[in-house]
């Protein structure tokens, strides 16, 4: 069965006739609602938004069976928590994913940041962020800001795709997603996720 770009499982694909290599940030980001992304996009001209179907998954609608046909393609693949190691809202994850803890006295977006920035090579990437609490508008921007820096060293061959997913406000099926890239073909970039999900998801 022939699959489309799904979260990295290629790692070349053409944007505009030039090779790129994709690597994608996905994050979960309690509090961004409507209004949230509303700011945020007004504050930022490189960030959309838009309301997608969604599982009820902390990253849907980047479900585990999503992250292992990433993994058996060749994705380099990591979630990144804050401590405590204990929560259990990762456990259901682990399975999947390669959980990475941030030291206890340290910073998980620190963690993040330098894990992008080794991202140098061809090989397509996914990593996950569980942020501890639910921010306001700042708060995200400067979640942001480490990460686009990070992204922004990469090889001009390498697209990053950075996506928030936020709060629910209809109830379950649909949530909040909000999406801004880096790199090559960035400018490109529409609100969707049908390019990092692929066909039928």
């Amino acid at each position: 069965m022939a699959l489309v770009l799904a979260a990295g499982v290629l790692s070349v694909r053409q944007i505009e006739g030039e090779s790129v290599v994709q690597g994608t940030l996905v994050i979960a980001a309690p509090g961004l609602t409507p209004e949230v992304a509303q700011r945020l996009q007004r504050d930022r001209g490189d960030l959309g938004w838009t309301l997608l179907p969604a599982g009820d998954g902390l990253l849907a609608p980047f479900d585990t069976e999503l992250v292992a046909e990433s993994v058996a393609r060749g994705t380099v693949v990591s979630l990144f928590v804050q401590p405590p190691r204990s929560d259990p809202a990762t456990l259901d994850l682990r399975g999947a994913w390669r959980v990475l803890i941030a030291p206890e006295a340290g910073d998980v977006l620190a963690s993040l940041a330098d894990f992008v920035r080794a991202q140098v090579g061809t090989r397509p990437f996914l990593a996950g962020l569980l942020l501890p609490s639910s921010l306001d508008a700042p708060a995200l921007a400067a979640t942001l800001e480490p990460l686009l820096a990070a992204a922004d060293t990469l090889p001009t061959f390498r697209r990053t795709s950075i996506v928030l997913l936020g709060d629910r406000p209809s109830g379950p099926g649909r949530r909040v997603v909000a999406r801004l890239d880096r790199g090559r073909g960035a400018l490109a970039a529409p609100v969707t996720l049908a390019d990092l999900l692929g066909p039928g998801r």
